[in-house]
């Protein structure tokens, strides 16, 4: 791990924690964020940008700390019922023995679905995500959505060309912008890590 992305996970680490606390961001991390060279990183704007929405974020640097986050979350909502839209997401979650989570069927089965980021935007922390892969399905109640930093771009521009260079037939049929403050969602999930 590089000098830049261990500067990175602390930042994004702390201010995590500080959401989680109820507590407003240290001066400090605020000063190694604009000190170090990472303040141009558009991971850590969305970051920032995301929790001052007052979302659920959690920034995961193993499988571990996945599988637990998950755990906790099917706990706390008594979570039975949850579809992956991405077959390689839902062979992942089983191989670390979250086995309640499955492929879903149809839509009216969907009321808790994870589904993969394909993007997100620093300036106004909104999420993309897209039918690139597998069929998408949206959830009734509560969206999960598990990110890789590196799927954040500081303008919608630059994450369409991102999406451009991911999928080689070009861009996906269909391509949703989910603001995490204007949504029909219930509860709105974000699990990040790094690639």
């Amino acid at each position: 791990m590089g000098k830049d992305t261990g500067i990175k996970e602390r930042i994004i680490a702390r201010i995590q924690k500080a959401l989680e606390n109820k507590v407003a961001v240290k001066e400090n991390v605020t000063n190694e964020l604009h000190s170090s060279e990472e303040h141009d990183d558009p991971s850590v704007t969305f970051v920032e940008n995301f929790i001052k929405k007052n979302k659920k974020l959690f920034y995961c640097t193993s499988e571990a700390e996945i599988k637990s986050v998950l755990e906790h979350i099917i706990r706390q909502h008594t979570l039975d019922n949850i579809r992956c839209c991405s077959s390689s997401l839902t062979y992942f979650f089983n191989k670390l023995g979250l086995n309640q989570i499955k492929a879903p069927v149809s839509m009216e089965e969907c009321d808790v679905c994870i589904i993969p980021c394909d993007g997100m935007i620093a300036s106004d922390a909104t999420l993309i995500i897209t039918d690139g892969q597998d069929e998408l399905y949206l959830p009734k109640k509560t969206l999960i959505l598990f990110a890789f930093t590196s799927k954040a771009s500081s303008t919608w521009n630059e994450a369409l060309k991102k999406l451009g260079d991911l999928y080689d037939q070009g861009l996906p049929n269909k391509i949703l912008r989910i603001n995490p403050v204007e949504t029909a969602f219930q509860r709105i999930y974000l699990i990040l890590s790094e690639d």
